[in-house]
């Protein structure tokens, strides 16, 4: 085992693979111009300039949607020293009267800049010296090639190495997922420093050795101790990895009760969660996502391995609702019958048939209307605590939505005549999950408030497939993803928005098609929130406009998968 050790300019632990980064050497050429080439060499200057500071505003713009402005004011000194009149003046000079090439010109001004915030004794000052060595190279690459300024690319996750880093390598790297960062220079009031905070990089500085720490196939970075560990034995590895979870768990929390799901052009994505459990909720509370989307109410039956009666379920409800704080809580009516849960609860249903056993979801309830109406009853009196709102699942017609829909009602009856408070206005929604239900959808228009896609189940009514196959197969189907548009366009008449709470949601390769088809509500587990916070940031939802079309033109998953890949690595690049 070897250890390394380094000044920590931004806390967190790390494991992975070294990515080495080094920026292409420039060549400061020597060439005299003649008095012709005078007006040829400004006119190149002055593009390399509109060149570095395009692409320094577009790294503004980011941080400003990534972070806040006052973190994008880090970028404002860069753009002030492109527009520096002096600086600009002694460039001119320099080639107007002593001929110097334009590359030449202007390396050796700023080399003179440098010297000053060099000699001013100022640590703050010389921390500046990275952004202006960044604002220097930018402009010597502009004006020796054509191609844009090189940014890191990292091909996995990795811990980003290199002598130092600038703002915009934090960026670009945060974007791609990096693990952390390791350099030899930099220091804490550095602008990449910072933003390494902001965002949560674990940051080593001052590391010697670089290239030993390369060599090694992984490495573990704990910049909270100062250290980096080669070679790890098997239970350190083991306690490295359990606090690197500890630490991703708390970011990821951390960052949203801060980070927005608004994409680049202002277009909010409303995501929710999939939960099961009180202690689920919780942490959730104070974050920014909509609410929950999803409470599965047959995991009470698995925690008393029976069904709770009105007053436990009652008390579980109105927990989860006040826990949330007023944002909205859709709670799926028991969905029995499609695992082993019946056998575990030991229950049977007044009407048995293989069909109704099969199918569950909200037939099984109606079968058993006084499991339903007790349900009901419970989620009206939660509704007078928060805000509630009922989903009724896997519903193969018309039918099944209007019987669920009179038992409801006179549920409601029930507790008016008995003066028992509740909502008056509660939203109630299906889960739409059946192939059979896709040509009654127009019919539910005025009788429900929402559509929820259960993706998983769809998939398998659709393609006729079982659940012995991964359902992630299926994702990229385009008999799946044209369901999803057709769900899409009846349910632009409904008061809320179409979510879509499957799994499928929950990856953000297939996530990019939901968002590209039109879905702008989404509803995942916990875990799987914060992936999607960082796409939909990454995203202008005008720009997909093109994939949709390319999306319900394909013919094949491998098209469609192939489609989305694309368009992810070549929109999302960094700059």
């Amino acid at each position: 085992m070897q250890v390394f050790t380094g000044i920590c300019l931004s806390p967190g632990v790390a494991i992975g693979p070294a990515y080495r980064f080094v920026r292409d050497r420039f060549v400061i050429p020597d060439k005299i111009i003649t008095t012709d080439d005078v007006e040829s060499e400004l006119a190149r200057f002055k593009s390399a300039i509109l060149k570095a500071t395009a692409e320094l505003e577009e790294i503004r713009a980011l941080l400003a949607h990534q972070l806040d402005e006052n973190h994008a004011r880090m970028i404002d000194a860069q753009l002030m020293t492109l527009t520096d009149s002096d600086l600009l003046s002694i460039v001119e000079n320099s080639v107007r009267q002593q001929h110097h090439n334009i590359i030449r010109a202007y390396y050796e001004a700023m080399n003179q800049y440098e010297a000053l915030l060099t000699g001013s004794g100022h640590s703050y000052q010389q921390q500046r010296l990275v952004d202006l060595h960044d604002v220097k190279r930018r402009v010597v690459h502009h004006l020796s090639v054509t191609e844009d300024y090189g940014a890191p690319q990292l091909i996995e996750p990795a811990i980003f190495i290199s002598e130092r880093i600038t703002p915009s390598d934090i960026i670009n790297i945060y974007q791609q997922n990096a693990l952390g960062v390791i350099t030899q220079q930099g220091g804490r009031d550095s602008h990449a420093a910072i933003l390494a905070r902001a965002f949560g990089l674990p940051y080593l500085s001052e590391v010697a050795d670089l290239d030993v720490i390369l060599h090694s196939q992984e490495i573990i970075l704990s910049a909270d101790e100062g250290k980096i560990i080669l070679e790890a034995p098997v239970e350190i590895r083991r306690e490295y990895y359990r606090r690197v979870q500890t630490f991703n768990r708390e970011r990821q929390m951390t960052a949203l009760r801060t980070l927005k799901p608004i994409s680049r052009d202002n277009i909010t994505v409303n995501l929710l969660a999939n939960v099961g459990f009180l202690s689920e909720v919780e942490p959730l509370a104070n974050t920014l996502i909509g609410g929950i989307g999803l409470f599965r109410t047959e995991y009470l039956c698995i925690q008393n391995s029976a069904i709770p009666d009105e007053e436990k379920q009652f008390a579980t409800y109105r927990a989860v609702v006040e826990a949330m704080h007023g944002k909205p809580v859709t709670f799926r009516t028991f969905d029995f019958g499609r695992d082993k849960l019946l056998s575990i609860l030991n229950l049977s249903i007044s009407t048995p048939s293989t069909a109704t056993m099969l199918e569950g979801g909200i037939r099984f309830c109606l079968a058993n209307p006084n499991l339903l109406r007790t349900q009901l009853r419970a989620l009206l009196r939660a509704s007078n605590f928060g805000s509630v709102q009922i989903m009724f699942p896997l519903v193969f017609n018309f039918n099944d939505v209007v019987q669920a829909l009179q038992i409801l009602n006179d549920v409601k009856g029930e507790l008016h005549r008995n003066g028992i408070p509740f909502a008056p206005h509660l939203p109630v929604g299906i889960m739409v999950e059946t192939d059979q239900i896709l040509p009654e959808l127009t019919r539910l228009v005025g009788l429900v408030d929402f559509f929820s896609i259960g993706t998983n189940d769809l998939a398998l009514y659709l393609l006729k497939t079982d659940r012995q196959k991964s359902a992630s197969n299926s994702y990229y189907e385009p008999k799946l993803l044209n369901a999803i548009a057709q769900i899409l366009t009846v349910g632009e008449s409904l008061p809320q928005s179409v979510t879509v709470c499957g799994e499928m949601a929950a990856d953000p390769l297939a996530a990019l098609g939901l968002l590209a088809l039109g879905v702008r509500s989404l509803s995942v587990n916990p875990i799987a929130v914060y992936p999607l916070v960082r796409l939909i940031r990454k995203l202008s939802m005008k720009k997909l406009d093109f994939l949709r079309t390319a999306l319900l033109q394909a013919q094949t998953a491998a098209e469609t998968q192939a489609l989305l890949k694309n368009w992810l690595e070549n929109s999302l690049k960094p700059k």
